[in-house]
């Protein structure tokens, strides 16, 4: 079967580069390989493209897990945790916090990785309803 073959604006929105980072690499030959099916028509094969952005992969020393395409940015990730961007920053340095990729020079954040995240900070309620624990009557009398 032949693989898909990817626009530059296919691969640009899925691993978060802009289009002109990817023509640079082209010119210098690096980056992503890429196919010549035009003059001006650059396309780039979907197994080529995964492997790059899992590459590319940064985890943080305390969690593990990767799987989606979708890629937040820093501001994304802030507006959507109502955290800072610096907060974020602080959490990538410390190796906690949501796990990244770095696409160029920008951190990106895999919508998987922050559904995980955000699971694994829920809390479960401490006691169930209906308990037989007779809740918290203080010392008990003499």
């Amino acid at each position: 079967m032949i693989d898909p073959l990817l626009t530059e604006a296919d691969v640009a929105a899925a691993t978060g580069r802009s289009i002109s980072s990817l023509r640079k690499d082209r010119a210098k030959g690096v980056g992503i390989p890429w196919v010549r099916v035009g003059p001006r028509s650059p396309r780039y094969k979907e197994a080529d493209v995964q492997p790059y952005v899992e590459g590319r992969e940064h985890q943080p020393r305390r969690e593990a897990g990767y799987s989606c395409n979708y890629l937040l940015t820093q501001a994304d990730l802030a507006l959507a945790l109502h955290r800072s961007i610096s907060s974020l920053r602080r959490d990538r340095k410390r190796g906690v916090g949501v796990p990244w990729v770095r696409v160029g020079r920008s951190p990106r954040y895999k919508a998987s990785d922050v559904r995980a995240y955000l699971e694994g900070l829920e809390h479960q309620p401490r006691r169930e309803a209906g308990c037989s624990c007779g809740g918290n009557k203080g010392p008990a009398a003499p």
